[in-house]
């Protein structure tokens, strides 16, 4: 009660005492809070119906977020476990990494060690349901995260196995999980010293991890050059990128800026030690997906010119956000300043204007593409993220192939035919006889497709029936129609190359075989090969950084 009487006091001050420039802000608090507070009592009070309190400040809440950044939101309590993930190094779980495939959730990883190893769940169980709540296409979402909990408690999963009969069933108590943020770290080519090290996330432990992995691969051979993988990294925590770009800067270079409204938002970070990766040449990788810490690390390595960019253009978050918590009811996320780089450019995507436009006042800062420069005078563009020093378009799959990634028959055929295979190089796989017993699975299957000439042809005619204006044409198409014969396995053999890869990658990553998932990196990643390229030549990766 202390908290309302406080609340009302403060409200009931004159007009006039606040008079300062600075002061201004707290009154259209106060003024417009009062508004505020007003139209939520009347709601309660009258409307025609009893409403939730709580939710209806929830949905207030976020209806005024809604006009800001996409990144600012309000956590009800009941949510904070989800946004703690981002941030903590563990949390409460089984030990397996499970996903969506189709409308089907499939167990695809299982962790060594936790509850659901030692009780028998296995990569390629289907979860039909979760605590007796049938997995359906409109729950999917929300079963993913009910897998995770506090420790201690109990989950219930009803599991269905390839080639049992019966659907079997789990009893599993949630543990402490640990998160692993570098998840391979292994020398690409040993004679030449290039250490590839793969980071997934930011930790609050990122860089001791980094510290004491590539200390144990200079154990076995000496690096002479590295390759640091962000791609598909959604950042972390604030601090540990920082403490990562310690490790390979030099002691007084400044890196990160961040400037708010408020003085208290704005730092600027500044590299503290000795590098331990010393001056070694680096390649960093990037691509749609690296945000936020990933960004920064990519940017201070390109703005101070330590090393070679490669992939393609990073997501573009360069805001900050500070967690506010909420008597009673959650947390407030609220971004609070922006990221500026060493050489003074932002990397935020400018896709939140339109939303703020109504509500801000004066113009926003960086609201247009500005050229800025690196330490070697090399030209860097100030908007919408990182673009690589050397971009690598991406092929795109076909059709087909899209078609069978989203159906998971890919996972599905290695997970039957190799899971328990010990498959030691690609080499000793006839591809030839891969692709024939995919087609063979395939047909077997489930897997419905249409390709989208045959649907755009199946259009045309309905419409054109409908039209009955073009009898002729009508009745060419439908002789087309009848002429072109959709088979699968023709459409398969069209593409094999691509499925042939993407089956290999899939045996990799299941059989968990560290040398094999190695040298289909190797084989086909072609943003880890133009790097590899770079690293070998030292005349061109000093051309790309316009060391002369």
């Amino acid at each position: 009660m202390k908290k309302f009487v406080s609340f009302f006091l403060v409200i009931s001050l004159p007009l006039g005492y606040y008079t300062s420039s600075q002061d201004k802000i707290y009154w259209d608090v106060l003024r417009t809070l009062e508004t505020f507070g007003e139209a939520y009592k009347h709601i309660l009070f009258y409307y025609v119906d009893s409403l939730d309190a709580s939710k209806l400040i929830s949905y207030g809440i976020n209806g005024m977020l809604r006009s800001l950044d996409p990144y600012s939101r309000f956590i009800e309590y009941d949510e904070e476990s989800e946004i703690d993930l981002l941030t903590d190094e563990s949390y409460g779980g089984i030990g397996v990494v499970i996903d969506a495939r189709g409308d089907e959730l499939i167990v695809i990883e299982v962790m060594p060690g936790y509850t659901a190893q030692r009780q028998g769940i296995r990569v390629g169980d289907v979860i039909v349901a979760i605590d007796d709540e049938t997995v359906t296409s409109g729950n999917i979402s929300r079963l993913i995260k009910k897998v995770r909990g506090k420790p201690g408690t109990e989950l219930k999963l009803t599991i269905r196995r390839e080639g049992e009969k019966n659907l079997l069933e789990f009893h599993l108590v949630r543990e402490k999980i640990k998160l692993v943020s570098i998840s391979q770290v292994d020398f690409l080519t040993e004679e030449e010293g290039i250490l590839y090290v793969k980071i997934d996330r930011f930790s609050k432990r990122v860089s001791q991890e980094f510290f004491e992995k590539v200390r144990e691969a200079k154990k076995k051979d000496s690096v002479h050059k590295i390759i640091i993988d962000l791609r598909g990294n959604p950042g972390g925590v604030l601090q540990s990128t920082f403490d990562l770009l310690d490790l390979i800067f030099p002691r007084g270079d400044t890196l990160i800026k961040t400037i708010g409204k408020r003085n208290e938002f704005n730092e600027v970070y500044v590299s503290k030690n000795k590098p331990f990766l010393g001056n070694i040449p680096i390649a960093i990788l990037i691509d749609e997906n690296s945000a936020s810490a990933s960004e920064i690390v990519a940017a201070c390595v390109q703005d101070l010119d330590r090393g070679v960019i490669v992939g393609r253009k990073s997501f573009g978050k360069g805001m900050v956000q500070i967690r506010f918590d909420l008597d009673y009811f959650g947390t407030l996320v609220l971004t609070t300043s922006k990221y500026y780089t060493p050489s003074g450019r932002t990397i935020q995507k400018l896709n939140y204007l339109e939303k703020t436009k109504n509500v801000v006042q004066g113009e926003i800062k960086d609201t247009i593409p500005s050229v800025f420069f690196t330490r070697n005078k090399r030209k860097v563009i100030s908007y919408d993220g990182i673009t690589p020093d050397i971009i690598v378009n991406q092929s795109k799959h076909s059709e087909i192939t899209r078609e069978l990634l989203k159906k998971g028959m890919f996972f599905k055929f290695v997970n039957k035919n190799f899971a328990n295979s010990s498959i030691k190089n690609i080499e000793s796989l006839n591809k030839r006889d891969v692709i024939k017993n995919f087609i063979n699975f395939v047909e077997k299957s489930d897997f419905n497709y249409t390709p989208q000439y045959k649907k755009t042809l199946n259009e045309l005619i309905d419409n054109l029936k409908e039209s009955k204006n073009f009898s002729s044409e009508l009745n060419a198409l439908i002789q087309m129609q009848k002429k072109i014969k959709f088979n699968i396995k023709d459409e398969i053999q069209a593409h094999l190359d691509e499925i042939f890869e993407l089956i290999l990658k899939e045996i990799a990553e299941q059989t968990n075989n560290r040398d094999l998932r190695l040298k289909v990196k190797k084989s086909f990643d072609e943003d880890l090969k133009v790097a590899l390229d770079i690293l070998k030549n030292e005349k061109k990766y000093r051309e790309i950084l316009g060391v002369k």
